[in-house]
């Protein structure tokens, strides 16, 4: 038994001893290997250092698919199919228009004009003194446009402002009066309002397109021509006219400079308030010009009936040839006097 515990300790021993020596070697080495290397005639080496990838040439020899080398896979000899020299040109056409698709603003999406005004245009009628109503249009986006206004079969050719703007005043022809306004593409814009004054008033009008030029002539209580009772497109009188009971008034519509303007002479009388009795004689005049000469003429006349609704009636007028230019056409019997009554 002491035998093997000598045995067991001189191999720890041996263990130890050998460790201590290689630790000591070691580090004998380390400090003094510059005089090692001198005995041993060996030139020191120089300390590695780390290479920076950036710099190292990665290329081997044994690479053969360098980038000169590098073809793209080619499909099977199945998949082609040989190109005709000839184009289709009627089946192109035909795609494109099959692919045409109208181009629309999108939903919410707001125009403006030039002016960098929002295009939603306004159309609004307000009633005013004396049976009129006050028409207001405003369209950013109709600037400089002929617009048509219409109103219970009264039809008129207006032009808006550079903004798009046009007002005027027009002549009731229903109590319940409707007013529409069409643009050039098409579009409408539509109001109405209630007009109680409507019933008061008889009222009469004409109308035609173009450059005709038909005048309305009021002869009020016995007044001839030039006299104080003659109202016409001369001597037309202003609203207060019939808003103090005093007697009739014209109102021209529609712009005559506008190629083939619609325009309408409306003339007003206050029967329900005028405290007088009597006759309005009425009759319609034609001129004979160098547009109207040897041509036919086509009017509308409207004109309330017994029962207070305004009716409308064609007119076709076969105007004389053009040696009579300057003359004027009197018509007495399209229209039918107006019987006053004293209030």
């Amino acid at each position: 038994m002491l035998n093997k515990f000598k045995t067991l300790d001189k191999r720890k021993i041996f263990t130890v001893s050998a460790t201590f020596f290689v630790a000591w070697a070691t580090g004998f080495a380390m400090q003094n290997s510059d005089l090692i290397a001198e005995q041993l005639g060996v030139t020191q080496v120089s300390p590695v250092h780390a290479v920076e990838l950036a710099s190292a040439d990665l290329t081997t020899k044994n690479d053969t698919t360098s980038a000169h080398q590098f073809t793209m896979p080619r499909p099977p000899r199945a998949a082609l199919h040989p190109v005709s020299g000839q184009i289709d040109k009627a089946a192109i056409r035909e795609r494109v228009r099959r692919s045409a698709i109208r181009k629309t603003p999108a939903v919410g999406f707001q125009q403006f004009s030039p002016f960098g005004l929002a295009c939603s245009a306004t159309f609004t009628v307000k009633p005013a003194p004396a049976a009129m109503v006050n028409v207001t249009l405003n369209a950013p986006c109709h600037g400089r446009e002929a617009v048509e206004i219409s109103h219970n079969g009264l039809a008129f050719t207006v032009r808006t402002t550079t903004f798009g703007a046009a007002s005027v005043t027009v002549p009731a022809m229903a109590k319940d009066a409707e007013f529409e306004v069409r643009f050039n593409n098409g579009e409408t814009l539509w109001a109405a309002t209630s007009v109680p004054e409507f019933t008061i008033y008889d009222r009469v009008a004409v109308q035609w397109q173009g450059k005709s030029n038909l005048k309305i002539h009021a002869l009020e209580f016995g007044a001839r021509y030039a006299d104080a009772g003659h109202v016409w497109a001369k001597a037309p009188r202003t609203i207060s006219y019939g808003v103090q009971a005093r007697g009739g008034f014209i109102v021209d519509l529609g712009n005559a400079n506008l190629p083939d303007a619609k325009q309408a002479e409306v003339y007003s009388f206050p029967t329900g308030s005028i405290n007088r009795a009597g006759t309005v004689r009425l009759s319609v005049e034609a001129e004979v010009s160098a547009y109207s000469c040897g041509h036919d003429v086509d009017a509308q006349v409207l004109q309330k009936d017994a029962t207070g609704t305004i009716k409308t009636v064609d007119l076709t007028l076969i105007m004389p040839d053009c040696g009579a230019i300057g003359d004027h056409m009197v018509l007495k019997n399209v229209l039918q006097d107006l019987k006053i009554a004293q209030n």
